[in-house]
């Protein structure tokens, strides 16, 4: 008899499921979807990489519990959120939980989550419980009211609960409520790390406010400074405990000041924002990209001046159409920009 290899896991083959595996990842668009995921990591599969098709919302449904990774199976493969937006409404009922639970190594990116959790335990995570391994977390947003019953240290943040690794943040935020009265140990993205650990963000903010009369013992506006804090061009509203990084009005963030300085010297374009209708930056391109002008106000950049900053340089520089003619004004069609041709839909 001839063996052969089968590529189904154990847990294909002793559930019913209808996940899709598309280019060596799981393909996630419905709370069913993103439950099942849940379990197959569960199952040891823990390094298994996934894509988000669609957004989620696990309220109202069968699997409004769903978290992903445990104690002896931490999420540790590449979770692509693709853009979407994840919302869930958690009653937590043990330390060390957020979305992912656990994580060891893992790459978490694109992802908006939106959610409210009451805890009574600790260490809740707006994104991850415990996070230990290097982990990278890129273009994240977490929007998170977090409230609950317990008395004095909690260790509740906007990002990651408790962090024993090394975990870096590029161009990530914060939002929403965390607190509740005689309860501290707050941050806006690592409530606590042990000595051994670093935690780096790049180009972040937080909007994080803690509610009436939460302590602010051992709180900080980022990370708690147990291990190694490093902050590159990150701007918050709210002081958390003890400042860091630099403070901005809400003029400043409504106006595009954040949003253009969050930008800073990256080659890409990673913050946009509408003006006069967004109240924060985002990271949806959609919203269109923020320039400086001579004059001290920031703006909308025009549809000539968004296409010469998509221009593959992060420069402003000269437009033609395919005659080679110089171009101020543009519709659909294709331009030549640095010898390379782009196309405006």
């Amino acid at each position: 008899l001839a063996l052969m290899q089968m590529n189904t896991s154990y847990w294909e083959m002793t559930h019913d499921s209808t996940l899709e595996q598309k280019d060596g990842a799981y393909l996630i668009g419905t709370a069913k979807d993103l439950a099942d995921f849940a379990e197959i990591v569960s199952y040891g599969e823990n390094t298994a990489n996934a894509v988000l098709t669609d957004d989620i919302d696990l309220r109202e449904t069968d699997y409004l519990g769903v978290m992903i990774g445990s104690s002896n199976a931490p999420y540790g493969g590449i979770f692509d959120g693709g853009g979407h937006t994840i919302t869930y409404k958690y009653d937590v009922k043990a330390d060390y939980c957020g979305l992912f639970s656990y994580v060891d190594g893992a790459t978490i990116r694109n992802l908006i989550v939106n959610g409210k959790a009451t805890v009574p335990n600790v260490y809740f995570g707006g994104l991850v419980g415990w996070s230990k391994g290097t982990v990278l977390i890129e273009n994240v947003i977490t929007n998170v009211d977090i409230t609950g019953t317990r008395d004095g240290a909690t260790g509740d943040a906007g990002m990651i609960g408790y962090n024993t690794g090394n975990v870096t943040f590029n161009n990530c935020a914060t939002q929403g409520t965390m607190g509740y009265p005689g309860s501290n140990y707050y941050s806006g993205f690592v409530a606590l790390s042990n000595r051994q650990a670093s935690s780096t963000l790049n180009n972040c903010y937080t909007t994080i406010s803690l509610t009436k009369g939460t302590e602010l013992t051992d709180c900080y506006t980022f990370s708690r400074k147990s291990g190694k804090v490093v902050l590159n061009n990150c701007y918050y509203l709210n002081k958390i405990g003890t400042g860091q990084g630099s403070q901005m009005s809400a003029e400043k963030y409504a106006n595009g000041e954040v949003c253009y300085k969050l930008n800073g010297n990256q080659s890409d374009i990673h913050w946009y924002q509408k003006l006069g209708v967004d109240e924060f930056p985002v990271l949806d391109k959609a919203h269109g990209i923020v320039e400086y002008k001579e004059d001290g106000n920031y703006v909308n950049a025009t549809e000539l001046e968004m296409l010469r900053n998509n221009d593959g340089q992060g420069m402003i520089t000269s437009i033609y159409d395919l005659s080679g003619r110089r171009i101020e004004k543009i519709k659909k069609g294709l331009y030549i920009i640095n010898r390379k041709k782009f196309f405006v839909k």
